[in-house]
């Protein structure tokens, strides 16, 4: 949010502080786990850097599901390889490509400049956390639902007018 709540809405929403965008640093060094929502734009990117990282406790996790850009690359690692912060979960990548990603071939399936397989305190996810089983199930089950209704000559459901042709 660019224009934090006031004080009173936050208190009536059971939020104890906001910070506005300038106290950044002050409220990472109160932060357990940092978890970024933002959009990736020119404000944003790079956001998260040595100071950033600097700012936090040592026994901070980082949880990054937001666009890989916010985070400046080197300045990450260092800060899990000396020991800055505890920890990262990223589920986003500076080099994505799809087609390496289960292509078997080294180079293809490089996701970052530095080596983030090899450090303990990392969990990677190949920005697919959203995948499970259950998801699959509905989205099948949506599916035949959707083809069952187009057989029975039912109107379908869920169709976003501005891209059907109907």
């Amino acid at each position: 949010m660019r224009t934090p709540i006031s004080e009173s809405e936050a208190h009536a929403a059971g939020i104890a502080q906001v910070y506005p965008i300038a106290d950044l640093d002050k409220m990472l060094a109160e932060c357990d786990y940092v978890v970024p929502t933002i959009p990736a734009n020119a404000d944003s990117y790079g956001m998260f850097g040595e100071a950033q990282f600097q700012a936090t406790k040592n026994t901070t996790f980082f949880i990054n599901i937001a666009r890989a850009e916010i985070l400046d690359e080197k300045s990450i690692y260092e800060a899990l390889t000396d020991g800055t912060i505890a920890g990262a979960a990223i589920d986003v990548w500076w080099n994505e490509d799809d087609l390496g990603i289960g292509s078997g071939d080294p180079e293809r399936q490089k996701w970052s400049k530095y080596p983030f397989l090899e450090l303990e305190n990392v969990i990677m996810s190949p920005h697919r956390s959203s995948f499970s089983t259950a998801m699959m199930k509905r989205k099948q089950s949506d599916l035949a639902q959707q083809v069952d209704r187009l057989n029975r000559g039912e109107p379908l459901i869920n169709i976003v007018p501005e891209l059907s042709k109907g």
